[in-house]
């Protein structure tokens, strides 16, 4: 619709241009003078809905992640979620799900995150370790998110849970471009918070007998 406007704002100005002059040398001054007037309203407002439909608001926000989401060939679904306004899960071949969420807490930001949790295995592991060995674990992966500077909020009082996080403002500024910078910062962060997990627990896993030495004697003819 505003494209249309613009177009045709454009071709009625050029019009009024090509007939006021003869129409300034008549009676008709008048006719010419209204006629450029109201192309020249309809051109400004052609821009101005131009201009307005292509920033980003709080109103059109959710239409525009939909349309990033699909660019990407992201799959997504909008999620139930009385503490938000929206709540999309994205997901991306081998990558975690990731939330898109414009919370109720927080209006004036969009929220990204992915939650981590341990696998079978490694919760088998982590609920073995020492009250002073959680103690240690929590401090390292603590330590390696702050050095990448990573938000995170950790749930360890019923089992492990661990959600990496990023709000970035709601401005007109908010395009295509600073969405998927944060996606990827999320995803970033999930891959440290994921390899230092892997690497502490490794270190408390039961290692797994050699394999067997081939008798060289039944080896011989």
């Amino acid at each position: 619709m505003e494209e249309f406007l613009f177009t045709s704002a454009g071709i009625c100005l050029v019009l009024a241009l090509i007939a006021i002059l003869p129409m300034l040398t008549t009676k008709r001054r008048w006719l010419a003078a209204v006629f450029f007037l109201i192309s020249v309203g309809c051109f400004a407002d052609g821009i101005y809905r131009v201009e307005t439909h292509n920033r980003t608001t709080p109103e059109n926000l959710e239409s525009k992640i939909r349309q990033w989401l699909d660019a990407f060939h992201i799959t997504s679904g909008k999620v139930q979620d009385d503490h938000a306004f929206f709540n999309y899960s994205a997901a991306a071949p081998n990558t975690p799900p990731l939330t898109v969420a414009r919370e109720k807490d927080h209006p004036q930001y969009l929220t990204m995150a992915v939650t981590l949790t341990l696998s079978a295995n490694d919760k088998e592991t982590y609920d073995k370790l020492s009250a002073a060995q959680r103690t240690e674990f929590k401090m390292l992966l603590g330590a390696e998110l702050a050095k990448a500077k990573i938000a995170t909020i950790g749930e360890f009082s019923q089992g492990f849970s661990l959600t990496v996080l990023k709000r970035i403002p709601i401005t007109s500024e908010l395009n295509e471009s600073t969405f998927y910078d944060t996606v990827s910062e999320v995803d970033f962060g999930f891959i440290i918070a994921n390899n230092t997990i892997e690497l502490f627990l490794a270190r408390f896993k039961p290692t797994p007998p050699p394999s067997p030495t081939p008798s060289k004697e039944a080896s011989r003819p």
